[in-house]
């Protein structure tokens, strides 16, 4: 019998890299008013590329907007660091064409490219795009895109040449595109039977084998992490429970926080004692040097010397001092028309607990480890374990969970309250608390600056901002956001699979204001920030300590603040002794930690 001939269907890749086309820009097009510019970006006319004719199919489905619609970029020359506006608007319409509106922003170089624009200097628009599938059609040498995805839109001086290949946005980028043909083939002749192929064999007890290596790699990790924390027992538990790594990790931290084994000395100065402590009897002393009417300050600090292995600079100031003092009075202000007015809070408070009131991280939800002796190692999980899919008779790859450390050192703090003549002559215990309240308070708001920003120089902690690793997010109008470019935050965490926990905003209270006057849409009196203080379903929460127009989103329970022993309290004589005051120097240890850097996301 002759042999039967069909054809088959095959499927290949290609590296097609990253692709463009242009098109030409129309006067009628702009809206110099708004700044916008109406343009048809792709269409169905086939283009010459170096592996054949190519044409987009503009079918229901096949073109992917995603990229475009969230906060899709206007670049000049398809340079990703040269942003000068944003895809307003973008459809595919009955024309079976492709249509965007992009707006140019404000900066001095969106203004000078955009000045080109309407001088006709620049009269071609790019966009750059992937193709993820096409068929081929080898008879007519034709490629038709089935699934493709518009990256960005661009203002280019030169279209490009297609004919040879240029085109891509950078030839060392890879992207390979599936391409579906079709080929004939001769098959068996008809009453010749096809072999049955044989049947795969799974060896069962490789399989189990591999199986016992991964739990027992598990179980090593978790046991190790029990005797380094001394949580033997959790990781026991967590081993029962087939608790992830991770998990187990989460609680050595949560038991750190609250094991007694972290906090300072306690003194247990009983009420009669607190009300007998004078923060000014221990000044006056250092000031003279005669300890006479300060014996119990003295030896309440030579405890807590003795009991944390640390000399101070001056003296120790016990916690429950600042507890009692802050308990009693929380604002005071001396000589004006509102002295003596001051709240009372019933609730005991720690210096740490005090901290959070006057600190934005602290409100939410950052974690505090108090008490600190000595460098404190954190359990983190830097790396995953990685899954692979496996061809018949393939072996399967080892991979390991990596487990890392964030270790916390003590770095110090410092500040100062200026004391008058007259005011240190004060006895009253009121100002005494006040005078606490500010160094409570000067260390919290310092605390505070470093956790969002500080630079890792200098004996600061390095805070969230200037961590390596955090997302970012462009914003054409620097402190005024789009809509768009607000939900991109969101979008950038998700896609590092950490849009969880604790997420809040924390910006300056300018951006806020432009966040409340700024539509998500124009003419819609739907504002970004509505009277529920939140923008896309998460609060937000200001302070000034940030650079102007600063916006960061993401979990602050991922951040960790350490706090050493009590506070340092130094008498400097000398600064203020023409006026016979003096300026009261406190020093606070302390370090910042991150665990999941990519659970915060940043402007730029």
């Amino acid at each position: 019998m002759n042999p039967k001939k069909t054809m088959m269907k095959k499927t290949r890749k290609i590296d097609t890299g990253t692709l463009n086309r242009s098109v030409q820009i129309r006067a009628e097009d702009i809206n110099e008013d708004s700044r916008e510019i109406a343009l048809s970006f792709s269409s169905e006319e086939p283009v010459s590329r170096w592996y054949g004719k190519e044409i987009l199919s503009h079918e229901a489905g096949a073109v992917n907007l995603g990229r475009l619609r969230s906060g899709g970029a206007l670049l000049v020359d398809h340079d990703m660091r040269d942003q000068v506006g944003v895809v307003e608007d973008v459809s595919i319409d009955s024309d079976r064409r492709g249509h965007a509106v992009v707006r140019f922003g404000q900066s001095a170089r969106a203004e000078e490219i955009y000045q080109d624009v309407l001088q006709k200097i620049r009269t071609n628009i790019s966009v750059g795009y992937t193709i993820e599938e096409m068929t081929e059609d080898r008879e007519t040498d034709t490629f038709t895109a089935t699934r493709w995805t518009p990256l960005e839109i661009t203002i280019t001086s030169v279209p490009a040449d297609f004919s040879i290949g240029i085109g891509r946005n950078n030839d060392s980028e890879k992207h390979e595109t599936i391409v579906n043909y079709t080929e004939e083939r001769t098959m068996p002749e008809e009453n010749k039977t096809p072999a049955t192929p044989a049947t795969p064999t799974v060896d069962v007890e490789a399989v189990r084998g591999d199986a016992i290596k991964v739990e027992q790699k598990r179980t090593n990790e978790m046991l190790a992490i029990g005797r380094e924390y001394d949580c033997a027992d959790l990781a026991e538990t967590a081993i029962r429970e087939n608790a992830t790594v991770n998990e187990l990790t989460t609680q050595v931290l949560a038991k750190m926080k609250d094991s007694r084994a972290l906090e300072e000395p306690k003194l247990d100065l009983s009420d009669k004692e607190l009300k007998r402590y004078s923060l000014f009897n221990a000044i006056r002393a250092q000031e003279s040097g005669n300890w006479d009417k300060a014996g119990f300050e003295l030896e309440c600090s030579r405890a807590i010397q003795d009991a944390s292995g640390k000399e101070a600079r001056g003296i120790w100031l016990p916690t429950e001092v600042q507890d009692h003092a802050v308990q009693k009075q929380r604002v005071m202000t001396v000589e004006s028309a509102t002295a003596g007015g001051y709240l009372v809070n019933d609730e005991p408070q720690s210096m740490v607990e005090f901290l959070y009131a006057n600190t934005v991280v602290g409100q939410l939800g950052a974690t505090y480890l108090n008490g600190l002796v000595g460098d404190v190692p954190i359990p983190k999980m830097t790396g995953s374990s990685t899954m692979y899919w496996l061809s018949e008779d393939e072996d399967g790859t080892n991979s390991e969970p990596t487990i890392g450390q964030i270790i916390l050192m003590p770095k110090t703090v410092s500040g100062a309250v200026p004391m008058s003549r007259k005011l240190m002559q004060q006895s009253n215990p009121s100002v005494e608390a006040m005078v606490m309240n500010d160094l409570n308070r000067g260390v919290a708001l310092a605390m505070d600056d470093v956790c969002l920003s500080g630079d890792g120089f200098g004996g600061q902690p390095l805070g969230i901002l200037n961590h390596t690793g955090i997302s970012t997010s462009t914003i054409s109008s620097a402190g005024a956001p789009t809509w768009t470019e607000a939900v991109e935050f969101e979008s950038d965490i998700d896609t590092s699979n950490a849009l969880m926990g604790n997420l809040n905003w924390v910006t300056t209270p300018a951006v806020k204001g432009n966040m409340k006057t700024t539509e998500k849409a124009t003419n819609t009196a739907v504002f970004l920030m509505g009277g529920d203080n939140q923008v896309n379903g998460y609060d937000v929460h200001t302070t000034t300590q940030l650079a102007a127009d600063t916006i960061l989103f993401g979990d602050f329970s991922s951040l960790i603040v350490g706090m050493w022993g009590s506070l340092d309290v130094v008498a400097d004589t000398s600064t203020k002794a023409a006026s016979g005051g003096l300026v009261l120097r406190v020093f606070q240890d302390a370090d910042v930690g991150v665990r999941h850097i990519e659970s915060f996301c940043k402007n730029v």
